[in-house]
């Protein structure tokens, strides 16, 4: 290390709190990107101020090259826009700096003014948009506003002399722990720490009830009629967070995407992409997807152009056929309108009273015309993914006992370059990427493509790290769940998968599943990825592996036989009392081979030989699965594998028969 350099290590947070607390996907992926965008801000002002940036990598980062030539434009006072605005932030909260500068304070000190003035920016830019015409008649809600955002950030730097020293970063986070006050008055419905923007309280009087309904009406008045539920009594840092979008033109001299898919979208994609193949072959289908489309023209907050320009629909793409492209306004609806649970309900946000019998047409032709032709519904599941990367810091000093030098500078290349190739992979199992910084990855996939597409980012992260650096493992969190359930909840158990599951319980390296089926319901499951990709190495995806359970003429697993098999266990198992956390049994030695057992339960009542190739391959790799792997450290605290030979998820099954019920596998659907 140069004697006249010095280092700085600059986070912005919170992180978990900012980016969590979300009653939409829009919401999610807003904090993250607000977050990045501010981190490049401050990454900006070190770089042109003579630092050099060690981590995160920025080379061929283009959420940095964007955020570069926004603030050139700003320089010259340039009001025209800038094209391809990025989708996804991609710059972690924290990032190590170096300088020669004879005051690194001042300069750290310089680069958190910048972050907070671009902040009060957005604020402002969004205030004075929708909030400043109502501060005569409300003076208070323009203190709340100033009180919520101006020390919002928590902004923090670690000078060093000795890159040594950057360890006792974490650790001076852990010295000086943070955390926002509970306010006074009514809860925002998305950051229940903050006061509602209003300042009425409903619970005081009549009078102030009537008069915090009347502010939100006004608000409501303001902006597009879907932004906001009736429901909905936001802070100011939660409204930020709903309107940025809306704002971004301004903000950002471009447009992002206005139209981020809901969960119920992400969870109707499996069937959209079968309902397209259907319809480049079945003419009546297509008429019918033109016609329903035809009839919300005259509701335009229920179309959502921009949705379906984050996934690679056949319409979509170059040389698409005239056919092709005249269904794309069915794809363009708001996913509301793919279910009739949800058309049958009387909702006056999509459809005020005076579109009654409107809606129950909709909701009937959606049935005799749609679901109909096509045999199949949309599932109202969806899956988030979540994955973190393990010990990263041990890698990093794993090279510094080898003489390399610039280790942190190597393993923020080799990230750099994984964050860029995860979108892809994201996108090619039909998900949509929230962020990716770092080793850190938080998608939205369908339930049929999730697995898969863990296994691929995990292979991937592994094989980048491996080209460069000491062999390093990915862990992950899974979680089936319905749209109608809490998001905030969803996450929640997502991170708590990954952290005190996948990683702390398992060994790291691993992957934990969950499906919420409702209230207190759960089913869980982990395992390492070196066994869930043994799938893969069987010849198949997850999702062709469901395919071969429930469609393989030579295995033709039922329901019924799911239930034999899992009896079997419960029959078996020593502890009699099946954990509820985690839904394993633990089984005695009774004298005969496992796989011989399950297979008699497979043929139980039916007319099939016992001794089929196919039939004996997937029952070994079932049980395979079902058995409780995970790592442990040895003596050289490395982790090595284990499995117990009498353990097993039962809840393996659950998900399989889950994912069956819902479509994965069907190869109509």
């Amino acid at each position: 290390m140069d004697t006249n350099e010095t280092t700085i290590i600059f986070s912005i947070g919170p992180v978990q709190s900012f980016i969590a607390q979300a009653r939409k996907t829009q919401d999610l992926w807003v904090g993250s990107y607000l977050l990045s965008y501010l981190t490049g801000v401050a990454l900006h002002e070190f770089m042109i101020s003579g630092g050099t940036i060690e981590s995160p990598n920025l080379d061929g980062n283009e959420f940095y090259s964007f955020i570069n030539a926004l603030k050139e434009k700003s320089d010259k006072n340039e009001t025209k826009g800038l094209e391809g605005v990025p989708k996804v932030g991609s710059i972690p909260n924290q990032a190590v700096i170096k300088t020669k500068s004879k005051d690194p304070f001042q300069l750290a000190k310089k680069a958190e003014i910048v972050v907070r003035n671009e902040w009060l920016r957005i604020c402002d830019t969004i205030w004075d948009r929708y909030f400043s015409s109502l501060e005569k008649q409300y003076p208070e809600v323009k203190k709340i506003w100033a009180r919520q955002t101006s020390n919002f950030w928590n902004i923090r730097w670690l000078i060093v002399e000795n890159e040594e020293e950057i360890k006792y970063f974490s650790n001076f986070k852990l010295w000086s722990p943070f955390s926002f006050p509970v306010e006074k008055g009514d809860r925002c419905k998305m950051m229940g720490n903050w006061q509602e923007l209003s300042g009425f309280i409903r619970g005081k009087s009549t009078s102030e009830k009537d008069k915090q309904d009347a502010f939100w009406e006004r608000v409501r008045k303001n902006i597009l009629k879907y932004v906001l539920k009736d429901d909905e009594r936001l802070s100011s840092i939660a409204l930020i967070k709903r309107l940025f979008p809306l704002c971004s033109e301004e903000i950002l001299k471009s447009k992002t995407i206005l139209n981020w898919p809901s969960t119920v979208y992400i969870a109707a994609l499996p069937w959209l992409f079968m309902l397209e193949e259907k319809a480049a072959t079945d003419l009546e289908l297509r008429k019918s997807l033109i016609s329903f489309a035809k009839k919300v023209k005259d509701l335009s907050h229920l179309k959502r152009p921009n949705v379906t320009q984050w996934f690679d629909f056949n319409f979509n793409k170059e040389g698409a056929s005239e056919d092709a492209k005249a269904i794309k306004p069915f794809f363009q609806l708001d996913a509301q309108l793919y279910y009739t649970d949800l058309l049958k309900n009387e909702n006056k946000i999509m459809f005020p009273s005076e579109y009654e019998e409107y809606r129950k047409k909709l909701s009937k032709n959606l049935v005799d015309n749609i679901y109909d032709k096509c045999e199949i519904i949309p599932s109202p599941y969806y899956s988030v993914l979540i994955m973190d990367g393990d010990k990263i810091g041990d890698v990093i000093k794993k090279l510094k006992e080898k003489g390399e030098k610039e280790a942190i500078k190597k393993v923020s290349k080799i990230l750099a370059k994984f964050a860029i190739e995860v979108e892809e992979i994201v996108r090619n199992y039909n998900g949509v990427l929230v962020y990716a910084g770092g080793d850190d990855v938080l998608a939205f996939v369908p339930i049929n493509k999730v697995i898969s597409c863990a296994i691929s980012i995990n292979n991937r992260f592994v094989e980048e790290m491996d080209k460069h650096a000491k062999k390093a493992t990915m862990s992950a969190g899974i979680v089936f769940a319905h749209f109608n359930d809490p998001l905030q909840d969803v996450l929640k158990k997502a991170h708590y998968l990954l952290d005190e599951v996948a990683k702390d319980y398992n060994g790291r390296s691993s992957i934990a599943i969950s499906l919420l089926k409702g209230g207190t319901k759960e089913y869980q499951y982990v395992t390492t990825f070196d066994v869930i990709s043994s799938i893969e190495k069987n010849g198949y995806d997850f999702e062709k592996f469901i395919s071969e359970l429930f469609y393989d003429s030579n295995v033709d697993l039922s329901i019924g036989a799911l239930y034999r098999i899992r009896n079997v266990f419960r029959k078996l198992n020593e502890n009699k009392e099946i954990s509820k956390s985690l839904n394993v049994v633990k089984i005695s030695d009774f004298g005969k081979d496992l796989s011989t057992v399950l297979k008699s339960e497979f043929v139980t009542h039916e007319n099939r030989k016992l001794n089929n190739e196919k039939l004996d391959s997937t029952i070994c790799l079932l049980i395979k699965l079902m058995k409780r792997s995970y790592r442990v450290l040895d003596e050289n605290n490395e982790y090595i594998p284990e499995s117990s030979e009498n353990e097993f998820f039962i809840s393996f099954l659950d998900i399989i028969k889950f994912l069956y019920q819902h479509g994965v596998g069907n190869k109509n659907g």
